[in-house]
């Protein structure tokens, strides 16, 4: 599967654009778990020029390398970003509880590559 992953609060911290702020817990070994399973993740981000320069500079040096930086595998006519799975810090159920294993238990949890609707009654 393409997983889509937002860079401000949800693999950093805070959303305090334009600067950045530290990793999320697990977020490193999550990543990497994923993409061990076969996962290509791509960053999702507003961040453009200079400042997505930085942050994937930043991802670098915290040993995070994506398959792609506001890049989308699928060859469409469009520039927005299609993947199978969005993880966003501004999703309805993750606002303020962005939790990584949560996030990697439930990825790893799909059956091929099929997003499950998660019920929250």
């Amino acid at each position: 599967m393409v997983i889509a992953i937002d860079f401000d609060g949800c693999i950093t911290t805070e959303n305090c654009f334009p600067n950045i702020s530290e990793p999320r817990p697990y977020v490193v070994e999550a990543i990497k778990h994923l993409q061990a399973a076969g996962h290509k993740c791509i960053l999702w981000t507003c961040r453009e020029g200079i400042y997505l320069e930085k942050a994937v500079c930043w991802l670098h040096e915290h040993d995070i390398n994506l398959s792609g930086y506001n890049f989308s595998p699928y060859q469409l006519q469009s520039r927005k970003i299609v993947a199978d799975v969005y993880i966003d810090d501004k999703n309805v159920f993750m606002v303020d509880d962005v939790d990584w294993h949560k996030i990697e238990e439930y990825i790893l949890s799909l059956d091929n590559g099929e997003v499950k609707i998660v019920s929250y009654n």
